[in-house]
């Protein structure tokens, strides 16, 4: 909104922060070393090297610079990159609250 040229008194309410600032290449607080992906069944934290993905069945890690593709689980033989990964997703979980709500779920189930 802020590139479009919305007063920031007159924004929706968002969630997460402006990358604004990276993309003017201007001095930025902007210190987050991972985004966020979250879906009903998983929660994404995706670095620079790897995407871990906590599932209800269980962790998936890709290591994003060997399998740029995602085609390879490695999460059976990478117990302490997973461990790392679900610990940092814990913090930004207890930092940020719960998972945003689906919207439109009935939408996605098709009872419209």
């Amino acid at each position: 909104m802020t590139l479009a040229g919305v007063p920031t008194d007159q924004q929706a309410d968002t969630f997460g922060e402006s990358l604004v600032p990276l993309l003017r290449d201007e001095d930025s607080s902007y210190k987050r070393k991972f985004a966020i992906a979250q879906i009903t069944e998983a929660t994404a934290l995706i670095t620079d090297k790897y995407k871990y993905i906590a599932t209800t069945t269980g962790p998936v890690l890709f290591d994003l610079a060997n399998d740029p593709d995602e085609l390879r689980n490695i999460a059976g033989a990478n117990q302490p990159i997973c461990s790392q990964h679900q610990t940092m997703l814990d913090a930004w979980k207890r930092s940020h609250g719960p998972a945003l709500p689906p919207q439109n779920t009935e939408k996605l189930s098709g009872s419209e």
